[in-house]
């Protein structure tokens, strides 16, 4: 047996610690493409990391791709690899999710291998489990990959731990699609606003001052806030503030999106290390 054919628990015995990562990604994929099925793949956001997932001789005939995936893995594809573009950029243009859906059953039933490649983890505010439902209802065998989404991963590379021994028991993670007073938002504001531990907002930099005011109600106006605008990236900026300033820093500083908003005494656990 050649090494790139090792089963995958003689892959990880191999890898060592420092390629675990690179070892789990050629092991996944060279099981999928054994499958021949389609892949549901979190790449999570790892942008600065030294190592480089190898998994462009996974990506062998189409990848759909989202704006915010490991670009450079893209750049590394051979060039038999066709690569559609299925963002959706906030302010700007958008692949409809029915055009992705239809995409991901039509090159998989004309007997490709295809990839949906997302940043972050696919479930989590990224409507994989709907692109799931779409290739089951079609027939179209999917196995999914989890990847590290960026409510942790981002604040992580930033210094900010979501959790940290006798500072923060719990943490929420909040999509910032629709504002607290929208009739369509199904989240419990008053309640997040009464909670002591962390909170992390996606998706939340358009409405900051609405989210802000709804946490005021109910938590300290000195509650630590960090903001990490394209986190994990050569572009990152990281703003570190509190909750009654929030708002107007985000403005100030000119903060867009991509953007992960941390609240909660967690935030402040790293200034000493900026």
């Amino acid at each position: 047996m050649t090494e790139d054919k090792l089963p995958l628990a003689e892959l990880l015995a191999k890898s060592g610690d420092a390629n675990f990562l690179r070892a789990v990604a050629e092991a996944v994929l060279q099981l999928l493409m054994e499958a021949d099925v389609e892949g549901l793949i979190g790449a999570g956001r790892y942008e600065r990391t030294g190592e480089r997932l190898n998994w462009r001789n996974g990506f062998r005939e189409r990848t759909l791709e989202t704006r915010l995936g490991p670009m450079q893995l893209l750049d590394e594809l051979p060039p038999h690899v066709r690569v559609v573009d299925a963002a959706k950029i906030p302010y700007g243009r958008a692949a409809s999710q029915e055009v992705i859906n239809s995409t991901l059953i039509e090159e998989a039933k004309a007997g490709r291998f295809v990839v949906r490649l997302k940043g972050g983890d696919p479930y989590l505010f990224g409507r994989g489990f709907e692109e799931l439902l779409a290739c089951a209802e079609a027939g179209v065998p999917v196995t999914i990959v989890p990847g590290v989404t960026s409510a942790f991963g981002v604040p992580a590379v930033a210094g900010v731990p979501v959790t940290h021994r006798g500072v923060a028991h719990e943490v929420v993670v909040v999509s910032g699609h629709v504002a607290p007073d929208d009739p369509r938002s199904l989240v419990d504001w008053p309640a997040l606003a009464r909670l002591r531990g962390t909170l992390v907002l996606l998706m939340g930099v358009e409405r900051i001052r609405a989210f802000a005011d709804a946490l005021l109600e109910g938590r300290p106006a000195d509650t630590p806030v960090a903001v990490i605008q394209e986190g994990t990236t050569r572009s990152q900026r990281i703003v570190r503030t509190v909750l009654s300033e929030v708002a107007d820093r985000v403005v100030a500083e000119e903060i867009r999106p991509p953007a992960i908003i941390v609240f909660g005494p967690v935030a402040a656990l790293g200034d000493h290390l900026a």
